[in-house]
């Protein structure tokens, strides 16, 4: 318990700075402009860069420094300014815009492209800068969704968010936390948390 409590006092002092020294809203401000104008003559319209997960949702253990993406642009003209309904054509379409992305982030001297992951459920383009790694995947609507109302939870009771990463270190440090291993992931640990909370007296 005690050990628990300096890592929440810990976090909790530290947070701030953390994702001050990372400067999170600094590489939005610089990657914005890069996609926008890598976008300016291909057949997708940028609208906006999207910061999701537990570093915008104000629900990161100290140490993570992860950026989390989400790229919103619209189609050409002959997909009527949407994606394709299809999953498998969506998919496609969203290798092809990070496809654009990755081109034009190699021409920055800033960011060093680590890989794009095609096979997965929702493709991402892997990027670092220094020691921060920055995942951008491609019209994740439903992740801005998410992130925006865990931060709303967590705006409505400060315990939730005390709660929150009270059970996300726990099982950190228990290792029941990485899919890799078959376990749970973070995400899925806060909505069980939430859960609880929804249903306690």
């Amino acid at each position: 318990t005690n050990d628990l409590d300096r890592s929440l006092h810990e976090n909790n002092r530290t947070s701030g700075k953390v994702m001050e020294e990372l400067n999170f809203s600094g590489q939005m401000e610089t990657l914005g402009p890069i996609l926008e104008f890598g976008f300016k003559y291909s057949n997708f319209q940028f609208i906006s860069l999207q910061m999701i997960g537990s570093a915008a949702s104000t629900l990161s253990l100290t140490g993570s420094s992860d950026l989390n993406l989400v790229l919103i642009v619209n189609g050409s003209e002959d997909m009527r300014n949407n994606f394709p309904a299809s999953l498998v054509d969506r998919k496609a379409t969203e290798i092809k815009v990070l496809a654009i992305t990755k081109n034009k982030i190699d021409e920055s001297n800033e960011y060093s492209v680590r890989e794009v992951v095609t096979e997965a459920r929702v493709p991402v383009l892997k990027l670092t800068c220094g020691s921060l790694d920055i995942d951008i995947s491609v019209n994740q609507i439903h992740g801005i969704l998410n992130t925006a109302l865990l931060r709303r939870y967590t705006e409505m009771d400060s315990r939730v968010r005390q709660l929150i990463l009270a059970v996300k270190y726990w099982a950190k440090r228990r290792g029941v936390s990485n899919p890799r291993n078959s376990t749970l992931t973070s995400y899925a640990w806060t909505i069980l948390t939430i859960h609880f909370l929804q249903n306690v007296s």
